[in-house]
Formats: structure tokens, C-alpha cells, sequence
């Protein structure tokens, strides 16, 4: 049965904030999402830092976007600074998080790096992925550590 078009109500228009209002959690997660998709990891970690300044304390997924801005940019030990300043904070990574910061590590084949934060993993409650470990072995194949690598693929099959 088809309705008439004056039968059915037109939308709601989405309505822009007002001008000068304050910015929330949502919208600077957002932003930092946003600066992760850009490589912009200088922007995301001041957007942390004047989140903070302002008394909105970073969740989750806005400490994560940072970090994730970190890893396109290869600053793997920006990442794993990052991390830290997080639990600090009293905010529990998750497993994107961590596997964000392994995979930060992988390019320059910082795979000690990379290795402590998967093994970190089990101890947060947080079971890597098999990404996680990807990026543990890419970090190895980078360095040149293929007989680590073999070793760690016969871990994840025999644990």
C-alpha cells in the first residue's frame, strides 16, 4: 500500500550547533578520528591535550584515533608514549588500541616493541588478534628476524 507524499512527514533537518557552543567528548573523538584518516598525529595529540585543558577527559576511542594517527605516520614511539599517558589517565586500552600501537611499530621493525604490547594483551584481559600478531611478524620481517618470526608462528599455532 502506498502512502501519499502528504501522509508521510518530510524529515527533520539536522541543525548545526550554535555558534560558540562548547565543543563535547563526541565532537572532539570526532575530530580525532578525522586527523588519524590525515596523518595528522601532531594535531590529534593537541586535540588530547586541550580536551584535557577544558575538563573533558579523553575516552577510549579518542585516545585510540590519536594513537592510530601516530601509527600512519610510523611514530611508533610517540604511540607507545601515548599508551602510557592513557593508563595513566586511568583509561583501559582496547584491543584496537594495542594492536594501533603494534602496528605502529611494524614499518621500522621495532618488533621488541611490538611483541611487549601483544604479550601485554593477555595481561589486560584482551586476546590478540590475528592482526595483532601480523603486526609483530611484519615488524620481524622488517628486521630481518625470520627465525623469530618462525618461532612466534609456531607459538600462535601451539600455544
Amino acid at each position: 500500500m502506498r502512502r501519499s507524499p502528504e501522509a508521510v512527514a518530510p524529515p527533520t533537518p539536522v541543525r548545526a550547533p550554535e555558534r560558540g557552543a562548547p565543543p563535547t567528548l563526541r565532537s572532539y573523538a570526532a575530530v580525532i578520528s578525522a586527523c588519524k584518516l590525515a596523518g595528522a598525529s601532531a594535531l590529534a595529540t593537541s586535540l588530547l591535550r586541550e580536551m584535557d585543558a577544558r575538563g573533558l577527559r579523553p575516552n577510549v576511542v579518542a585516545w585510540t584515533a590519536a594513537i592510530g594517527a601516530c601509527e600512519q605516520h610510523g611514530e611508533w614511539e610517540r604511540s607507545l608514549e601515548l599508551l602510557n599517558e592513557m593508563e595513566a589517565a586511568g583509561v583501559k586500552p582496547n584491543a584496537i588500541t594495542l594492536r594501533s600501537v603494534a602496528l605502529a611499530c611494524a614499518p621500522g621493525g621495532h618488533w621488541e616493541h611490538a611483541l611487549a604490547v601483544v604479550r601485554g594483551m593477555a595481561a589486560r584481559g584482551i586476546k590478540p588478534s590475528v592482526g595483532s600478531y601480523n603486526a609483530v611478524l611484519t615488524a620481524m620481517r622488517r628486521a630481518g628476524e625470520w627465525t623469530r618470526a618462525l618461532s612466534l608462528v609456531r607459538e600462535m599455532v601451539d600455544p
